[in-house]
């Protein structure tokens, strides 16, 4: 049983001890190849969360909000990010992983572009940009959505520039919307 979590053994064992009350415990952890000091301890977090339990439960129900209110677009990077902007939590990267991991939650994803080489003129960093802008508009708003009307189109794509323009936090930008950023200033 050496490849099975430890967790899973816990579970058997409880679910063992649930059925049949005759079992010993001390025999079922000798078994199952686990200290029995361990399974009470698991056995006391299932009744009673650790702190940490509550904080990721806590980061979870966030992290929920925000991937429902960005449609699933944002990975754990700007999940990151937005956590961080909207309610101050400085939080690892891989622990929002992790949780979207165990929630089973995964962001809608853009195919890879070719690479073509790098240009340094002036005009080709303007025209970069605008195609970099209407790659991310593609996929995040036309290609998740069907629509059956042009004022369905008309509200997405309204929508789409208003959530990009104020909510949509850029790492390049440090961390604020292109609204903030070309206001901060001013």
């Amino acid at each position: 049983m050496g490849a099975v979590p430890t967790y899973k053994k816990f579970k058997v064992i409880n679910e063992m001890v649930k059925v049949e009350k005759n079992f010993a415990i001390c025999l079922l952890c000798e078994i199952a190849e686990v200290l029995r000091s361990g399974y009470y301890k698991w056995l006391k977090r299932q009744i009673s969360p650790s702190k940490k339990q509550r904080e990721d439960e806590e980061l979870k129900q966030k992290i929920k909000r925000c991937h429902r209110k960005f449609r699933g677009i944002y990975r754990y990077r700007r999940i990151q990010i937005w956590l961080k902007v909207v309610y101050d939590l400085h939080v690892n990267h891989k622990r929002i992983q992790r949780l979207m991991r165990e929630m089973k939650i995964q962001a809608v994803i853009r195919k890879k572009r070719r690479y073509y080489g790098r240009k340094e003129a002036f005009l080709f960093q303007i025209v970069l940009s605008t195609e970099i802008f209407f790659s991310h508009f593609k996929s995040e708003c036309f290609h998740l959505h069907t629509f059956q009307t042009a004022s369905e189109v008309n509200d997405a794509v309204h929508q789409y520039i208003h959530v990009y323009n104020h909510e949509r936090f850029q790492k390049k930008l440090n961390n604020l919307s292109p609204y903030q950023y070309r206001t901060q200033d001013a």
